[in-house]
């Protein structure tokens, strides 16, 4: 009769082995902000995403593909891929009903597209392939939404590459149940209250002009570092600083952030107590923080552990 030897792969070590296939495939490996937090009864697995990329050839290390393969489910903000159009949706988010958008020019440059400066922006439109006669009668403040998007896409950073949306796709491709956190309208309600915030309360200047821009896009740039390489430091110290200027300011910041972790942490809890073993990707500011979900968990008695 013949005997049979089970082998428990997870004995073998394969980490090191993992991450040299990976190299090998010309895919840079990333620590990204990742994290298992368990108590007596569970456990699951949580990451912080950015929303945008651009790198497609991008995994992250070992300890976290481990942890992606251990769970049995996985749970994102909202699973846009359910929705029958993408383009519509991405056209909902950005153009709220509700939206407050200031039409007045008090807080920008005092020669906004006007001489000089009506040159350097047609030069710039055409390089980015938009109108400029038609951009340039928006208000200043979506005229420079437009350019800042717009440069977004010239730099290559795209939704796709967002590290949500590559592991939802991920697991849409292992056949793992995909869960949503939140609803469409509870991400519309985020971003009307980031509308109508005062710049400086999100830690960041008002665009004004050209300069002001290119600031924007070194901030996004170094926001994107941050989170992929797993500088948390950089992230709490340099670019999650709040700092609400009145009550309005305190309002929206409740709804952009504190109220929808709140949320957050209560449905993952519910989920979790089904036995499933989740993994968990949110937006970065969710996870780390003032108010993050690590620190409504660690309140809770769980123990974290970041993956690395």
């Amino acid at each position: 009769m013949s005997s049979y030897t089970f082998i428990n792969i997870k004995k073998l070590k394969l980490r090191p082995l993992l991450n040299k296939v990976n190299k090998l495939k010309n895919k840079k490996v990333y620590d990204g902000i990742f994290y298992k937090l368990e108590n007596k009864k569970c456990y699951f697995y949580i990451g912080g995403s950015i929303h945008l990329g651009n790198n497609k050839k991008v995994c992250f290390n070992s300890a976290v593909e481990e942890a992606y393969m251990n769970s049995t489910k996985l749970a994102v903000e909202l699973d846009i891929t359910k929705f029958k159009n993408k383009i519509d949706y991405f056209k909902c988010l950005a153009n709220p009903p509700t939206m407050r958008i200031p039409t007045n020019n008090e807080n920008f440059e005092p020669e906004f597209l006007q001489n000089e400066n009506s040159f350097k922006y047609k030069k710039l439109c055409k390089e980015l392939g938009l109108n400029f006669e038609k951009c340039s009668k928006y208000p200043p403040k979506t005229f420079y939404f437009i350019l800042h998007q717009r440069l977004m896409k010239k730099y290559g950073y795209k939704s796709i590459y967002g590290i949500d949306l590559m592991f939802i796709n991920r697991a849409k491709h292992d056949k793992k149940e995909v869960v949503s956190l939140e609803t469409s309208c509870i991400q519309i309600n985020a971003l009307i209250a980031a509308a109508n915030m005062s710049p400086e309360c999100l830690g960041n200047s008002s665009i004004k002009n050209l300069k002001d821009l290119e600031t924007s896009m070194k901030l996004l740039s170094k926001m994107h570092n941050a989170v992929f390489e797993g500088d948390a430091l950089t992230l709490v110290n340099d670019i999650f600083t709040y700092k609400p200027l009145n009550e309005s300011d305190k309002n929206n910041l409740n709804t952009l952030l504190f109220e929808r972790n709140e949320n957050m942490a209560n449905k993952i809890e519910s989920l979790i107590n089904s036995q499933e073993v989740y993994f968990v990707i949110v937006g970065a500011s969710h996870v780390i923080g003032k108010g993050g979900l690590l620190k409504l968990f660690k309140d809770k008695g769980y123990k974290i552990s970041r993956l690395k």
